[in-house]
Parts: C-alpha cells; structure tokens; sequence
C-alpha cells in the first residue's frame, strides 16, 4: 500500500458547483472503496478572501489506479468542478498515522 496526494484546483465562479455537490463529495469520501482509502484532506482557501479555490485529498491505496478509479466517480470530478487536476505518490514522513510511519523520523526513540 502507498500513499497518494490528490490536488484540485476550482474553475473560477465555480462556488454554486461545489456547495451543490458537497454532501455527495463527502459521502463518496466516507464510502469503503475496495484497496483504496480516504486518509485525510479538505478544502484549500484563498488566502486573501478565505473562499474555497480547490480540495486536497490523501488516499492510501494498492495502486494509483485504484485511487483514479475512485477519484473518478467523486461528485466533485462528475460536477467538472476542477480546472487541473494532480495525482502523485506521497512519501508521507513527518506527522503519517502512526501505523503507517515507516520513516525514521515517525519512529520513537527508547
């Protein structure tokens, strides 16, 4: 299993499409998804009005695909809420849940 970054940035004027389709984006983030798990994540803001302008969201999956495949069906992707998308592996060190830190600097020290 690895980790992987999802990075969503808004259309412009696209705020009406995001509160529409949030409660679903939500639940299709809380649904089990066969190897494929949402970690953590939440809206990135402007930083000058502090209006949401996109998503991060981290997975924790077999495979990229198997996270595309989730991604896939997020209302948000279904909404054409997003100008650009990104997708990369995380190599998640300070601060991964703790039965995941496979860094040393997660591990405590006797």
């Amino acid at each position: 299993m690895a980790y992987f970054a999802f990075m969503g940035i808004d259309r412009i004027g696209s705020g009406p499409v995001r509160e529409r389709s949030r409660d679903a984006h939500r639940a299709h983030l809380r649904t089990r998804h066969a190897d494929c798990t949402f970690v953590s994540g939440g809206p990135l803001l402007d930083t000058v009005a502090g209006e949401m302008v996109g998503s991060l969201l981290i997975f924790e999956a077999a495979s990229r695909a198997d996270v595309e495949r989730v991604i896939a069906g997020d209302p948000y992707i279904l909404a054409d809420l997003f100008v650009r998308t990104e997708l990369h592996v995380l190599h998640w060190t300070v601060g991964a849940p703790p039965a995941h830190a496979g860094s040393c600097l997660n591990k405590r020290r006797g």
